[in-house]
């Protein structure tokens, strides 16, 4: 390959395959979003600083876990159980059955991961 002559179709090619790997390249750096990653370690309950802010992580029971003093101003997602606001005004998690084997992990404002380790 290395002794036969330069065409214009290889040519062609490996400039298409260069501006391929040049605009991935940039795309990935352009869309790349750094996410912080935190540790919720204790007992039955533990308190997590994020911005200024310090809110409560309980355990409930088996799979359940309530979230105190969080911010109106931030979304939350998981995608091990499902997130809702309880009459106190507190967050609920609960995670699904089968993924109780491993650690939930809670997403807030698509920045930051909470692994609780209750």
């Amino acid at each position: 390959m290395a002794a036969e002559k330069l065409t214009k179709q290889r040519l062609i090619q490996i400039l298409a395959v260069l501006a391929l790997l040049i605009v991935a390249f940039f795309w990935r750096t352009w869309t790349y979003s750094n996410q912080q990653v935190m540790d919720c370690m204790g007992v039955n309950q533990c308190t997590v600083s994020l911005q200024g802010n310090a809110f409560t992580i309980t355990k409930i029971s088996m799979g359940s876990y309530e979230l105190d003093k969080v911010p109106a101003t931030w979304s939350l997602n998981t995608e091990q159980g499902v997130i809702e606001k309880s009459d106190k005004g507190q967050w609920i998690l609960n995670v699904d059955t089968d993924k109780l084997g491993s650690n939930p992990i809670l997403k807030i404002n698509d920045k930051t991961l909470i692994s609780i380790k209750l």
